[in-house]
């Protein structure tokens, strides 16, 4: 098999050699008879012998290996000393199906008649360092190539099972009080993990043998620390360093990027993240034109007096609005920062180091509570040691400590759960604490910072870890920033349909299939509109004779993308003031007009009629929802860019049958 797929590379599949040699050239090369000896538990030592049958041959000489999952890795030596002894190899992985991605082991060897490079030539621990070797059975092979072609010459191959030995690591917690118990400690950016017991010890089955690993411990209230060690071990020492409960509220605050190069920024260590983050709601917490030009009754392009605005209703305050989109300048001055006139980080919304140092939550007035007064903070004073609360217990660096609230939903729950005069606003906290995900254990942590996929290291410019993609939460917000939510969420489905002389009626069925919140959730402006369309399967519209339409909010000034009227449904919260002005900003004093949104598994169920001319035999049904940041008159009065975002849709034909 591995004869045919090198073959196969080189395009000479008609060569007809063997699997351990070819002799058109009088070249042979053979691994080594005693291969067995040379596969340990820490690494593979095939040694390869070569014998010329030429007066002079040179060759380009490629080694590769064959993973269990189908993987191809060639391997390159160090070759500043003689003998082509694979001390020090890198490895480059190779496409099977393509020749020239294949990397030479060594181009241009003279080899004679009769000279023999006898068990010189070595596969060593490379693999256990850079592959971490599973368990399977792997392949080996060498292939002698003309020099400069692809021309094979000689080919060899050879299958092992390796079977990876496994140590134990164990060792002793301390703190500042003795002898550390019930701490987490574990072998960095993997699963293996216990717990200390009662006299602090520790005890870590299931380590690869021989192999430097970093070992991690964390308790509440203190900061992680790492030690490596090469097991098998019995004397890993572990050291906790108690975090500082004090709060500075003083405490100058670390600016996500450059401020003056004097400074620390996160930018430094943390390029990926950070580039997630700064187009992210978080970041644009305070400046986004939404929200300006609703704060501060403009248009985008400043014109005052555009719409409504809060600042034209209250221009003597500056509202609550800080607590949550300018928490920096709330912990200054929670009801007196204007938002239309922030400065220095203030702008920069919710930013790293604000959600990095929340410490803890109080929820016992949720709703009525909320923002930078319902959060706990950790800011040290000057001379105290820093410290970064994040999603890790294994984190790497002496100011990182891990806060298992950062992945719980409640973490959220100060800015997302909010009353204004009593009338709930923001609740797409208590929308999903009263949702079936709450009771699955399901937290908003795992739609919207959902892993990328890509990403593999907080810090690479830090010495940050190399972890499983799968395990880094993205900073995109999967959702209001990130579209990708929007698409998943909803399922739109065409259900019970009867054709009865001279109309279709059927009906359509939006549900809620992986929001763990109503549908749409926040900003009560947000809305979600269901149309539907009728045709004779030529282009040839429908008239519609049903009642259900969209309401005024889908748009109302007769263009193409005002929907109001049209076949369909909108799934809105929908305020009204005390003057009848609907829909109303939640500034004001107002009471809930109507709620349509669908919570979180649960389905709605229109109904809709067309009437069918005598001479249509094909009717052809589709049905698509559509999510808007805003409702489109205030768009339209703001001059804000509205995007009709299609989450999904359905589309039926139906043949009538007539004669």
């Amino acid at each position: 098999m591995l004869t045919a797929l090198i073959l196969c590379l080189c395009g000479i599949s008609a060569l007809g050699l063997s699997q351990d040699q070819g002799d058109s050239q009088g070249l042979s090369i053979e691994f080594s008879p005693e291969k067995q000896k040379y596969i340990t538990w820490d690494r593979l030592r095939l040694y390869l012998a070569m014998d010329s049958g030429s007066d002079e041959l040179e060759i380009d000489l490629y080694l590769a290996i064959a993973t269990p999952d189908g993987q191809l890795f060639c391997l390159v030596p160090d070759l500043s000393f003689s003998g082509l002894m694979v001390e020090n190899s890198e490895l480059f992985p190779a496409d099977s199906s393509y020749f020239r991605t294949l990397v030479p082991a060594a181009r241009n060897l003279r080899l004679f008649v009769g000279q023999v490079l006898g068990k010189t030539l070595v596969y060593k621990a490379v693999f256990a360092r850079e592959l971490d070797l599973a368990e399977g059975t792997y392949t080996l092979y060498s292939m002698a190539c003309l020099s400069g072609t692809s021309s094979v010459i000689s080919i060899s191959g050879a299958s092992f099972y390796f079977r990876p030995q496994r140590c134990t690591v164990s060792g002793t917690i301390f703190d500042e009080h003795g002898l550390a118990s019930s701490a987490t400690v574990k072998i960095q950016t993997t699963p293996n993990a216990t717990l200390s017991d009662s006299n602090g010890r520790f005890r870590l089955e299931g380590v690869p043998c021989g192999k430097t690993v970093r070992v991690s411990a964390w308790k509440y209230g203190y900061y992680c620390a790492v030690v490596e060690a090469t097991p098998p071990t019995v004397s890993v020492i572990l050291h906790l360093n108690a975090i500082t409960e004090d709060d500075d509220e003083a405490y100058e605050w670390l600016a996500p990027d450059p401020v003056n190069l004097e400074q620390d920024f996160c930018i430094k260590c943390h390029p990926g993240i950070h580039e997630q983050w700064s187009v992210n709601s978080h970041a644009l917490s305070a400046s986004n034109e939404i929200f300006q030009t609703l704060y501060s009754g403009t248009d985008v392009s400043g014109n005052p007096g555009v719409g409504m605005g809060y600042k034209l209703d209250f221009p003597n305050t500056a509202g609550s609005c800080a607590l949550c989109h300018a928490p920096v300048a709330a912990l200054k001055s929670p009801y007196d920062s204007d938002m239309s006139k922030l400065t220095g980080l203030a702008q920069r919304g919710v930013f790293c180091e604000f959600c990095h140092k929340s410490k803890d939550v109080d929820l016992s007035n949720l709703m009525t509570v909320y923002g930078t007064n319902a959060i706990e903070f950790t800011r040290p004073f000057p001379g105290e040691h820093q410290v970064f609360y994040g999603p890790n217990d294994d984190a790497d660096g002496d100011t990182d400590a891990f806060l298992p609230l950062i992945r719980k939903s409640e973490f959220c729950a100060p800015c997302h759960a909010c009353e204004f005069w009593g009338v709930p606003v923001y609740t797409s906290f208590p929308e999903w604490e009263a949702s079936p995900y709450n009771e699955m254990g399901i937290q908003c942590q795992a739609c919207h910072y959902r892993p990328d996929g890509v990403t593999t290291n907080y810090a690479p410019l830090s010495h940050g870890q190399e972890r499983d993609p799968d395990d880094i939460p993205s900073h995109l917000i999967m959702g209001e920033d990130n579209l990708s939510l929007h698409y998943e969420s909803a399922v739109v489905s065409i259900i019970d349909s009867s054709a009865s002389g001279d109309s279709l009626s059927f009906e359509v069925e939006v549900f809620n299939a992986f929001a763990g919140h109503h549908l749409p959730t926040g900003r009560p402006i947000r809305n979600i509109i269901l149309l539907v369309d009728a045709d004779d399967c030529d282009g040839g519209a429908l008239e519609f004779i049903g009642e259900q339409t969209v309401p005024v909010y889908g748009g109302a000034a007769g263009g193409s993308r005002d929907y109001a009227g049209r076949p369909g449904k909108m799934f809105a919260k929908i305020l009204v003031d005390q003057r009848g002005h609907h829909p109303a900003p939640s500034w004001r004093q107002t009471v809930i007009l109507s709620d349509t949104r669908i919570p979180a598994l649960e389905g709605d169920i229109s109904s809709y009629e067309f009437s069918i001319p005598p001479s249509v035999t094909c009717v052809r049904v589709e049905a698509r929802l559509i999510y808007r940041r805003i409702f489109k008159d205030i768009a339209d009065e703001k001059g804000l860019e509205l995007k009709d975002i299609l989450m999904t849709g359905d589309e039926k034909t139906f043949t009538l049958g007539r004669r």
